[in-house]
């Protein structure tokens, strides 16, 4: 890791913050570290990140907060887990027993195939939610953020009240780079979201007010301009047909 290239970055990211006087005035910023940053190696939970990389970004945003990795954000009534880590890799490695279907409660087992000719994109869409479905379960009827043996995933013991969810939240957020581009699970009222990779063009807006997910994506270069030509192309047929 550059912890020069680090700090500069970081430094690009407060000027670029600095450049929106509203944005910085009213929003309220959470960073949260991940599994390949800097830190104290694969152990849970991870501390923040440290001052010498973050100098600059904290200067221009006093308000900022740097957490650990899981953190809690408490909105009204609303309890919310954020955790980064590539969780499905690591447990993947370790079952036993193929998995079933989608579980109950995630978006596959609500679904049904519209048609015969998109059969195999649906049965992709539910592999995947179906991975997301029993992941979320393992969490959640575990109570646990890790449940793997500690050669898999080391665990400060002082500290392993942080990674409990008992009570469940309301929400996990878990940031899982080696999931679906974006998944959801509902269990007993606790809702498991991945927001997918930023880096790829995938976020998320979670609304507590309505417990409600809005998935979001960039377009990807040249989309926009593709729809613009097959407008044009369309206008030009009905032109000549005319």
């Amino acid at each position: 890791v550059d912890y020069g290239v680090m700090r500069e970055l970081f430094g690009q990211l407060a000027a670029l913050i600095d450049q929106y006087p509203r944005l910085k005035a009213e929003s309220r910023f959470v960073f949260v570290p991940g599994p390949d940053d800097t830190g104290p190696g694969a152990i849970l939970p991870q501390p923040p990140l440290p001052r010498c990389l973050t100098g600059e970004l904290r200067r221009l945003l006093p308000t900022a907060v740097f957490a650990s990795n899981p953190c809690r954000l408490r909105y009204a009534t609303q309890r919310i887990v954020l955790f980064r880590h590539d969780l499905q890799r690591r447990l993947r490695r370790r079952t036993l027993l193929p998995l079933a279907g989608a579980p109950e409660g995630s978006a596959a087992a609500a679904a049904t195939a519209p048609s015969a000719s998109q059969a195999s994109q649906a049965a992709a869409a539910a592999s995947s939610s179906a991975l997301w479905g029993h992941l979320s379960l393992t969490l959640l009827q575990q109570s646990h953020l890790a449940p793997l043996p500690l050669l898999a995933q080391p665990v400060y013991w002082q500290h392993d009240s942080a990674l409990g969810l008992y009570p469940l939240p309301d929400a996990v957020i878990l940031a899982d780079a080696t999931a679906g581009p974006q998944e959801e699970f509902v269990h007993e009222g606790c809702r498991v979201l991945n927001p997918g990779s930023f880096p790829s063009g995938y976020f998320a807006a979670y609304l507590p007010c309505v417990q409600q997910v809005e998935m979001s994506e960039l377009p990807r270069p040249g989309q926009e301009g593709a729809g613009e030509d097959g407008e044009e192309e369309e206008a030009d047929g009905l032109g000549q047909h005319r």
